[in-house]
């Protein structure tokens, strides 16, 4: 199984590293290195029903994207999760999922991210 996820022109691909589990997958990206890694990691719990209650569904997406800085590996790490009742309509999380994903490419948050930089 892999996974292309398209950006700015480029597509880039995450393959399974067979260490693929019921409810987690791992992916790795096509130009990675022993030196500078770069992996997709996918999980998900299902809902544990307590009482009256449905319980809640969580997914979690982690990506580590390592980048040669001065000749030093320096990796990047994005996590992602969401908790919602399991009975929650695919629709709405969809809604969310999309408003997050815009959230992460708008022009007017990059300043929140590029801030965190030091001072050069």
């Amino acid at each position: 199984m892999s996974i292309t996820v398209s950006y700015d022109s480029t597509n880039y691909v995450f393959s399974g590293n067979g260490a693929n589990r019921p409810n987690a997958s791992d992916f790795t990206y096509s130009g990675t290195t022993l030196v500078l890694p770069k992996t997709l990691a996918l999980r998900r719990v299902y809902p544990k029903k307590s009482g009256t209650y449905i319980g809640n569904a969580r997914n979690y997406t982690k990506l580590s994207w390592a980048v040669d800085v001065g000749g030093e590996s320096c990796p990047i790490i994005w996590e992602i999760s969401c908790s919602r009742r399991a009975d929650v309509a695919s629709a709405d999380v969809l809604i969310t999922r999309g408003i997050l994903s815009g959230l992460l490419l708008d022009s007017e948050v990059d300043s929140f991210y590029n801030s965190l930089a030091l001072p050069s």
